[in-house]
């Protein structure tokens, strides 16, 4: 879209129970203003992966459909996409260059910057076909210094050059099967954003991110993992669950329709159990014989509450636990997505965990104009807060340039992360 109209950017995201569209427009002196959206039910996609494309492309464009009437604008040629999926994963890598004669210069820096960035999918992958599907470039040190660098060190002196990279990793399948759709739908693709980047981008704090904290980002099908720390994205992962599962539970153990469960989550949800509860009567209908039936409310609330907290011991577990992040995330935990608006939710998780939880709402945006403030919404908008900071980025290149410092303009692409060609 910028290529094309100039004046608007677009976000997308792919869910398992909704597609999401918001759009920016962009004034002459680059500042991004919130200006409309379009939310529809996703069909066709699971957990983040492609189930059927011809469903997947018409809930697309069933989405930019009602972006474009809400925002009035007349077409929307290209979106930017928030990527997420079961299977992604992260890990941190360094490249270690030797300085021959002490001082630091632009191609030590490149030689550094490919060895962090080297991947064998043999050794690193989970799959086949894992390829690195974004990254960022986190710091440097010089010698046994290890003092965080942020910018190129061209001119340092040392003996030892040192980059840290963070590299996210998936299927080359998943994300060229949703690009494909995307595609399909009639529009090219400006780039990706990762999910729990995007939903940091739009609900972290900087303190927060400077102490340490850990993002869980609760979609219907998956759970997007972020935790940073020193200002750094540290580590990246996507649990295969999230609400559906609760809905899944309720269906089961009521033996009605999915529909009905998802109705009764939505309604009657809540952790922990309320005294009233025990006299409040839910009525559905029990489909293997199609009569009405009853169930108290408490029950509903036992089975989502057995189901959090088993949930939070694996996300513990097999995720948080691995690097100690319950011991690292000093600002502890935000939690965002449609579950997190569930009342108590938070609570257990605090419970679970130890730490203090808060429910992250996507930033307020300046300006004026149409906003969307659900944890529903994180991740859409957060697409375009980390477009804007990317954008920022690139004009302080654009100016480290003109000034005669070619490594920012060089390796930007470095820094801010993969765009899609």
């Amino acid at each position: 879209m910028e290529k094309e109209q100039g004046h608007y950017i677009a976000a997308l995201d792919i869910g398992s129970s909704k597609i999401a569209v918001a759009v920016a427009s962009v004034s002459e002196d680059g500042r991004l203003r919130f200006v409309g959206f379009g939310k529809v039910p996703s069909k066709g996609i699971r957990q983040g992966c492609v189930q059927n494309i011809e469903l997947a492309v018409t809930s697309i464009r069933n989405a930019l459909e009602e972006a474009k009437e809400i925002s009035r604008i007349e077409s929307i040629p290209s979106v930017y996409v928030a990527l997420t999926g079961k299977g992604l994963h992260s890990i941190n890598k360094q490249g270690r260059v030797v300085i021959q004669d002490g001082q630091v210069t632009e191609a030590n820096v490149k030689k550094a910057q490919q060895l962090a960035l080297a991947f064998d999918s043999k050794e690193d992958g989970n799959a086949p076909d894992d390829k690195i599907v974004s990254h960022v470039l986190q710091m440097y040190t010089i010698g046994s210094d290890d003092t965080p660098i942020y910018e190129p060190p061209v001119g340092y002196k040392g003996e030892v050059l040192r980059a840290y990279a963070h590299l996210a990793i998936g299927p080359d399948s998943m994300v060229q099967n949703l690009l494909t759709c995307v595609r399909r739908a009639g529009v090219d693709v400006d780039g990706l954003v990762l999910q729990p980047w995007a939903s940091a981008a739009s609900c972290l704090t900087q303190t927060e991110k400077k102490l340490g904290v850990i993002l869980l980002d609760f979609g219907a099908g998956l759970i997007d993992i972020a935790c940073y720390k020193d200002d750094i994205v540290q580590y990246t992962a996507v649990a295969t669950a999230g609400g559906n599962l609760f809905t899944n539970d309720i269906a089961t153990y009521l033996k009605c329709t999915i529909e009905e469960a998802e109705r009764i989550k939505l309604a009657y949800g809540h952790i922990p159990e309320r005294p009233s509860d025990r006299y409040e009567k839910i009525h559905y209908t029990y489909e293997p014989t199609g009569k009405a039936k009853e169930v108290t409310s408490a029950e509903i609330v036992n089975v989502l509450e057995q189901r959090l907290r088993e949930l939070i011991g694996v996300l513990r577990t097999y995720y948080l636990d691995k690097q100690d992040w319950t011991q690292q995330a000093a600002a502890g935990v935000v939690i965002t997505g449609g579950m997190a608006e569930m009342p108590g939710f938070d609570k257990v998780i605090e419970d679970e965990l130890g730490l203090k939880v808060r429910i992250g709402h996507p930033n307020p945006w300046r300006g004026g104009g149409v906003s969307l403030v659900s944890p529903a919404d994180s991740t859409v908008m957060g697409v375009l807060d980390e477009v804007r900071r990317r954008r920022m980025i690139g004009e302080r290149s654009k100016r480290s340039s003109r000034g005669g410092s070619r490594i920012w303009s060089a390796f930007k692409r470095l820094w801010v992360g993969d765009f899609a060609d």
